[in-house]
């Protein structure tokens, strides 16, 4: 199975916690990993563990790491193994080969096919539960996630100043002055009964 996987810590930062994840003591609740690192990014991670009976799977996780569009990408493989469907699948497959073989007289032929079954069974199994053992924690580990991370839009860069600028007032347009009217002085007409300034003199009764 391959993988990729994206973190923001750097190539150096990833290989520090990875070489520090392999010195630490298994336990119960968290399995050990052994493996190792270089500097150009390469890396393999490895787990051993019980299968059925006294029988174990070691699983290995390969993987490379570069930086890319300012984070550190992961690129990974791993055996997947198969589920317990899968695996009741194919002990089923194996069954009806021998069966076949039987029924066509191949008897010892179909004897020697029995342990192929359980032969199978260890590494599919074994695989199927260290992969997914060792995909979680180099997760956790390096804080990764299977999808890149989100990075600003040029579209929000000048959202700032569009709301500035359409918090600013707007210069408003100004109507030119209107020539002031000029009255035309016209001339007072005289009257024409003008009040004499010389009284008159007053006839005698």
């Amino acid at each position: 199975m391959r993988l990729e996987l994206y973190t923001e810590k750097t190539i150096a930062q990833s290989l520090t916690a990875l070489n520090e994840r392999m010195q630490v003591k298994g336990t119960s609740s968290r399995p050990g990993f052994d493996g190792w690192v270089e500097k150009n990014g390469a890396f393999a991670l490895s787990i051993t563990t019980p299968v059925i009976g006294g029988f174990q799977r070691r699983t290995t996780l390969h993987g490379k790491m570069e930086r890319r569009d300012g984070c550190t990408v992961i690129d990974a493989t791993v055996p997947s193994g198969a589920s317990k469907q899968g695996i009741i699948a194919m002990l089923g497959g194996v069954a009806l080969m021998v069966l076949g073989m039987i029924g066509s007289g191949n008897v010892l032929f179909a004897l020697a096919l029995l342990p192929l079954g359980a032969y199978l069974y260890i590494p599919m199994r074994g695989d199927y539960e260290n992969s997914s053992i060792l995909i979680n924690d180099l997760q956790k580990t390096l804080k990764a996630k299977d999808t890149p991370p989100k990075r600003p839009t040029a579209d929000a860069q000048p959202r700032r100043a569009t709301v500035e600028s359409a918090v600013k007032p707007r210069p408003t347009a100004t109507t030119p002055a209107l020539p002031k009217r000029t009255t035309a002085e016209t001339p007072l007409k005289s009257r024409s009964a003008s009040v004499d300034s010389t009284p008159k003199p007053r006839p005698k009764g």
